[in-house]
């Protein structure tokens, strides 16, 4: 299962709408991102895309 998940505020927010959401595969945290709620779902969606993409040019560059 791939989830998003709302895991609460940064501790530094510029907002107060701003959360920080985690990409977990099965029950493994991959990686995490900031989204706005106010922001739709798309943009929450796209900033889960970009996040992903970094993360697998990362891995690729560590060689994991």
């Amino acid at each position: 299962m791939i989830a998003i998940v709302n895991v609460g505020k940064p501790k530094n927010a510029k907002r107060k709408d701003e959360r920080i959401y985690e990409v977990r595969v099965n029950s493994k945290t991959l990686f995490a991102f900031t989204h706005n709620r106010k922001e739709s779902l798309s943009v929450c969606l796209a900033k889960a895309a970009e996040a992903a993409s970094q993360f697998e040019q990362l891995k690729e560059i560590i060689g994991k």
